[in-house]
């Protein structure tokens, strides 16, 4: 969680991350009672990855639960098959039902889920003013690199084969899934595949190689997110190279892609990967709309919209989303 010591957060964004660290202590309480080992030693989890993992699955999942109760009744929550992997819409009453917004969620490709983030999905679908397909891609070190690509490319692949035209599709992903969107730009390209017609993506992980200055200068800040990122990047790609486009976007030939929105937190560590690939994508001939929000962490957009930071931004999302319908 962000140490609220090494960012200056006013005191409703404080109020946020204090909850969110509540929460988190609250899963680390339960997690150490299921599991019956000491709670100093899960809070600590020192060494044991898969321990370490466990608990990260288990936290996501407790809070995700929590923040599902904060969904209206009206929100509809579809939950079906694509050729054995699960997917959900969010669809909103009043939204139109020939456009979609393909959306991935984060967790670095070993955590996260449909059910831990369908509280994002909802804001997405009540700003943006579209329904949101999301997918339960697969996720290391289970089922490492491409699988969860190749989850990607068949929920992309479904909407184009099930009435939705290409220009009436959106793509986007936070963290870990607005990487595994810009991997499925570039597969879906390559594929032959026509393009959406434009991609948002907040805090984008790209480069798994983690060459990023901002992961070492913001490592206090998110400890986990700091330590743990290198570790995962191996469980990920699994013997495949880093430097693989498909594993990491930020080193393919990003000629011909649809228009993107990237955000990233001014305090993010993967700040670097985000502001390399807005650059590289305009050398490129990409139309790039790129902002960092000052005194945010990584992915702040998951705290919600109850801060006036987060609400602008889910606002300029749907700005941007208006602006290429």
């Amino acid at each position: 969680m962000v140490n609220l010591n090494l960012i200056q957060a006013d005191a409703d964004f404080e109020k946020i991350l204090k909850n969110q660290e509540d929460l988190k202590r609250k899963a680390t309480f339960e997690f150490a009672k299921l599991n019956d080992i000491p709670v100093e030693e899960a809070m600590e989890m020192k060494g044991d990855w898969n321990l370490i993992l466990e608990l990260e699955r288990y936290t996501t999942e407790y809070i995700g639960k929590v923040m599902k109760n904060h969904i209206p009744d009206k929100v509809i929550s579809d939950h079906f098959n694509i050729k054995r992997t699960e997917a959900e819409w969010t669809i909103l009453p009043n939204n139109p039902k020939d456009k979609a917004f393909l959306y991935f969620f984060g967790g670095g490709y070993v955590a996260g889920s449909l059910s831990e983030n369908s509280y994002v999905r909802y804001l997405l679908s009540k700003y943006m003013k579209l329904n949101v397909l999301g997918i339960e891609y697969s996720l290391a070190p289970e089922k490492p690199f491409p699988a969860a690509l190749e989850d990607a490319i068949k929920g992309y692949d479904w909407l184009l084969s099930n009435g939705f035209e290409s220009n009436e599709i959106f793509m986007g992903g936070a963290s870990a899934g607005g990487g595994l969107a810009m991997a499925t730009l570039l597969k879906a390209r390559d594929l032959g595949l026509e393009n959406p017609k434009a991609a948002i993506l907040i805090s984008p992980w790209v480069d798994l190689t983690c060459r990023a200055k901002s992961i070492k200068k913001f490592r206090d800040l998110e400890p986990e997110l700091g330590t743990g990122l290198k570790p995962i990047s191996y469980l990920y790609s699994k013997g495949e190279s880093k430097k693989n486009p498909y594993v990491s976007p930020l080193f393919g030939d990003l000629n011909g892609l649809p228009p993107l929105l990237i955000h990233a937190g001014s305090h993010d560590g993967l700040l670097d990967d985000a502001k390399n690939l807005a650059e590289k994508a305009r050398d490129q001939g990409v139309e790039v709309e790129f902002k960092i929000w000052e005194n945010m962490p990584h992915d702040f957009h998951k705290y919600g919209d109850n801060h006036p930071t987060g609400m602008q931004a889910f606002e300029e999302i749907a700005a941007f989303i208006k602006k290429h319908l």
